[in-house]
């Protein structure tokens, strides 16, 4: 009697992520197992597996999408027709990561036992505009003090960019186009890391990516995705700059459930609540009066009463000497509220 085995490739529909559908819709012809001779085993012991990346609603193929495995370290992109093959595969189970420009990330298990096809479904992002560019900016640091790391080269050789980290490790790409973006850092004493990120369209990116003095397996890289408008306003820029204040996002405004925007502004070291000489309410700080401002437009006599904190998409408040100011308030306040409203 013949001895055989059997091998299929399927997905696991148990865990999903909440950034999308499930991950893999199989085509038929891997929803039944192939039974190969006992003398074929042999050559099943790594398998290769193509497939499709196609629009979940159009059918047609995504070009350039990311599909990762980080188990295995492997990433490949789809081609022009949204075609993509996976070499060399040890039967198994896997996480798969699929990233395209304009569409929803999506990941999942699925499992590899015979060499097949399949196809991966994506969800456009409704209003979304992929050939729109994406801000890319981020810190650098020592991957084993954490340290920020000054004079870093940060290049991405097909864009033609090349920047250096300032003292705070901080550098600024300015808009790429979205899709992968292969970046290379480099600095004397240390190991140079090249690392590939996917930006979507319209996104405001940060990183923070971690160097080796010496050949160590580091951490990946940390990809934090901001809003662009407070992106554009500079909220993220003064993050970490030692300022005198404090900043809120909207997250953490929800964390916090406060009742009224006072509630937030008086956990300012410094920062108290009162009246002006004409009675208005007012917010002061070591040296006078703090000025609020409502997405950088000045409101004198504005009471913050007046504001749900849950319309609010972020908070700032800064007081002091102007050495203890953003540049672009202390030279004319000695003290501001920045509120930054939902939009």
């Amino acid at each position: 009697m013949l001895e055989s085995a059997c091998f299929s490739l399927a997905p696991s529909s148990a865990r999903t992520t909440r950034c999308g559908p499930p991950l893999i819709a199989l085509l038929a012809l891997l929803a039944l197992p192939v039974c190969l001779p006992a003398q074929d085993r042999a050559d099943t012991s790594r398998v290769s597996i193509s497939g499709i990346v196609v629009d979940r609603y159009t059918r047609r193929g995504v070009r350039n999408a990311l599909v990762q495995l980080p188990e295995l370290n492997l990433s490949v992109l789809s081609d022009q027709d949204g075609r993509f093959t996976l070499q060399s595969l040890k039967r198994g189970v896997y996480q798969m990561a699929i990233r395209a420009p304009g569409y929803i990330p999506s990941e999942g298990e699925f499992t590899v036992s015979r060499p097949g096809s399949f196809d991966l479904l994506l969800t456009p992002v409704q209003g979304s505009d992929a050939s729109n560019p994406a801000r890319v900016t981020g810190w650098v640091t020592d991957g084993v003090s954490g340290e920020p790391l000054e004079s870093v080269t940060v290049s991405v050789s097909f864009l033609g960019i090349r920047r250096l980290t300032d003292d705070r490790g901080w550098f600024d790409l300015g808009d790429v186009p979205p899709g992968v973006v292969v970046l290379r850092l480099s600095l004397l004493g240390y190991e140079t890391r090249e690392d590939s990120v996917f930006v979507q369209g319209g996104q405001a990116v940060e990183l923070r990516i971690p160097l080796a003095s010496e050949p160590i397996e580091l951490e990946g890289i940390t990809v934090t995705v901001h809003s662009r408008f407070l992106e554009s306003a500079g909220f993220f820029r003064r993050q970490g700059r030692g300022y005198n204040g404090r900043q809120w996002t909207a997250e953490q405004i929800e964390r916090e459930d406060p009742v009224f925007v006072d509630d937030l502004v008086t956990q300012v070291l410094g920062v108290w609540r009162g009246r002006t000489l004409a009675g208005e309410k007012a917010f002061f700080g070591r040296r006078c009066r703090l000025s609020v401002y409502i997405d950088d437009v000045l409101m004198d006599g504005f009471d913050l009463d007046h504001l749900d904190p849950r319309n609010i998409q972020a908070l700032e408040v800064f007081h002091g000497q102007p050495s203890e100011m953003p540049v672009e308030y202390g030279w004319k306040h000695c003290g501001v509220i920045l509120v930054w409203l939902k939009h």
